[in-house]
C-alpha cells in the first residue's frame, strides 16, 4: 500500500517525464495520471496479457500499453493549452470493475474506451456519465468484448453518445434493453447519428431492436445474432448496410432457394429464434439472408389473455417525467406504439372529465342550498297568511290570584 502511495506522488510531480528525449511528452493533467494509476491497481499491474506493468513503464502515462494521448507541444502548455488521455484499450488478465469510475469527470478528453479478457464485474453506473442532468462522455468507441465474467446492465448514458461511431458488447454476459431514446435526436440522444459499427452478438441483450436504428445513415455493421432480443423486425434498416446478422444461420425451411427461412413451432431451434415472422420485404438484402424469423401461432380461441389497462391519467404523468420504462410496458401491454400525442389526449381527456365533474357537484350543491332557501321562505309565509299577525309577538297577561283570609287559606 505505501508503495502505491509513494508511486502515485511520484507521478504527480514527474508525469512530465521524458524518458525517451527523442520524443516529444504531451503533458496531461495529474487527475488523469491519478486515474490511470487507479486503473493500474484494480487491473493488479496486469495491463494486457503480455503481463505488461504499467508502473515499470514511467510516469509518462501517454507511452503506457494501449494508452493514446492528444495535447500540444511543451511551447502552447506554457499558454495553458493541456493535453490529454484520448484512448484506453485495455486486454485484461484480471481486475473486477469499481463502484464507481466517471470516464467523463476523469478523462474529458477521452474518445475511445475498450475493454476485454478476463476483467470481470458489474459496469459502473455512473461509467460514461449522466445523459440526462450531469456531465457525460462524448466516446466514439465503447466497447467492453469477450468476458463472459462481465455482467449487469450497460448505463444508459454509454449509449446515447453523441458522437457514438462503434458500439460493442459481444460476448458478455451485460444484459437490459436498448434505451427508447437510441438514435432520437430530437430527444437528446446520438445528436450527430454518426454510429457505423453496432455489435451485441452473443450477449444477453433483451427487448426489440427499435425502429430507430434506422435513423443512422452511416451504420454499415450491425450483427444482434444470438442475444436475447425478441419481436418483429424493424420495418426499415439502413441501406448502408454492408455486413448484418439477425439471427444464428440454420436452414428452417425445407425450400433450399427461399431466402426468408420460416421456424416451424416445434422445432429444435424454434426457441433460439428471436424475431417474429413476417419477414419485411424493406430489409436490404444483405440482412435478408439471416432474416429467419419464428412462426408464432394464432392465439387458442378457448384462451382469453387478460390484458392490464393502465389510467390514463398515469399515461399521462409518465408522459411528462419521460418515463420511457412505463411507457415500454404501456406498448408492450396495449400492443400501440405510444406517441407524444396519444399521451397528451388521453391526459387532457382526463382532466376535462375531472373539471366537468367538479362543475356538476358544484350546480348539484348550489341548487340544493337554493331549495332549501325557497322551502323555508314559503313557510314563514305560509304562517303569516294563516294567523295574519305574529302570535309570537302578543303580550302574556298575567295571572290574578284570589285574596287569601287571615289564615293563610283561600277563602273558597
Amino acid at each position: 500500500m505505501l508503495g502505491l502511495v509513494a508511486y502515485g506522488a511520484f507521478a504527480q510531480l514527474d508525469h512530465s517525464y521524458n524518458a525517451n528525449p527523442g520524443r516529444v511528452i504531451l503533458e496531461v493533467p495529474s487527475r488523469e495520471v491519478d486515474a490511470m494509476n487507479q486503473l493500474n491497481t484494480i487491473l493488479a499491474g496486469q495491463w494486457s496479457v503480455k503481463f505488461l506493468e504499467w508502473g515499470r513503464t514511467g510516469a509518462d502515462v501517454c507511452s503506457w500499453e494501449g494508452v493514446g494521448c492528444t495535447g500540444a507541444a511543451d511551447a502552447e502548455h506554457a499558454a495553458g493549452n493541456m493535453g490529454g488521455i484520448k484512448s484506453i484499450k485495455i486486454t485484461a488478465k484480471s481486475g473486477t470493475f469499481p463502484t464507481s469510475f466517471n470516464l467523463a469527470k476523469l478523462f474529458p478528453k477521452l474518445k475511445s474506451f475498450e475493454i476485454s479478457g478476463g476483467i470481470r464485474g458489474t459496469l459502473p453506473k455512473d461509467l460514461c456519465g449522466d445523459s440526462r442532468t450531469g456531465p457525460h462522455s462524448e466516446l466514439e468507441d465503447f466497447k467492453i468484448e469477450r468476458s463472459f465474467d462481465v455482467y449487469g446492465v450497460v448505463p444508459e448514458a454509454c449509449w446515447l453518445g453523441e458522437e457514438l461511431k462503434e458500439f460493442s458488447i459481444k460476448r458478455t454476459r451485460l444484459a437490459g434493453k436498448i434505451p427508447r431514446r437510441f438514435g432520437e435526436p430530437s430527444q437528446g440522444a446520438n445528436m450527430k447519428l454518426q454510429l457505423e459499427a453496432f455489435d451485441v452478438t452473443n450477449s444477453r441483450l433483451t427487448g426489440t431492436l427499435p425502429r430507430s436504428i434506422a435513423n443512422f445513415p452511416n451504420l454499415k455493421s450491425m450483427l444482434v445474432d444470438r442475444a436475447r432480443l425478441e419481436g418483429g423486425f424493424p420495418e426499415y434498416l439502413p441501406s448502408s448496410l454492408k455486413e448484418c446478422s439477425l439471427s444464428p444461420q440454420y436452414t428452417g425451411s425445407k425450400d433450399a432457394n427461399a431466402k426468408l427461412r420460416q421456424v416451424q413451432p416445434g422445432s429444435s431451434k424454434y426457441s433460439d429464434t428471436p424475431f417474429d415472422c413476417p419477414v419485411p420485404a424493406t430489409l436490404p438484402e444483405v440482412c435478408l439472408a439471416t432474416a429467419y424469423c419464428k412462426v408464432v401461432p394464432p392465439p387458442k380461441a378457448t384462451t382469453k389473455e387478460k390484458k392490464v389497462t393502465l389510467p390514463t391519467g398515469t399515461l399521462y404523468k409518465a408522459c411528462a417525467r419521460k418515463d420511457y420504462d412505463f411507457l415500454d410496458e404501456f406498448e408492450a401491454q396495449s400492443e400501440v406504439e405510444c406517441e407524444s400525442s396519444s399521451c397528451f389526449l388521453p391526459g387532457l381527456g382526463v382532466a376535462v372529465a375531472v373539471a366537468v365533474g367538479m362543475g356538476v357537484l358544484a350546480s348539484v350543491f348550489l341548487w340544493y342550498k337554493d331549495k332549501k332557501r325557497k322551502e323555508k321562505n314559503e313557510e314563514e309565509a305560509l304562517k303569516e297568511t294563516t294567523t295574519g299577525y305574529d302570535m309570537s309577538k302578543l303580550p302574556i297577561p298575567e295571572a290574578k290570584l284570589p285574596p287569601a283570609d287571615s289564615n293563610g287559606t283561600d277563602k273558597n
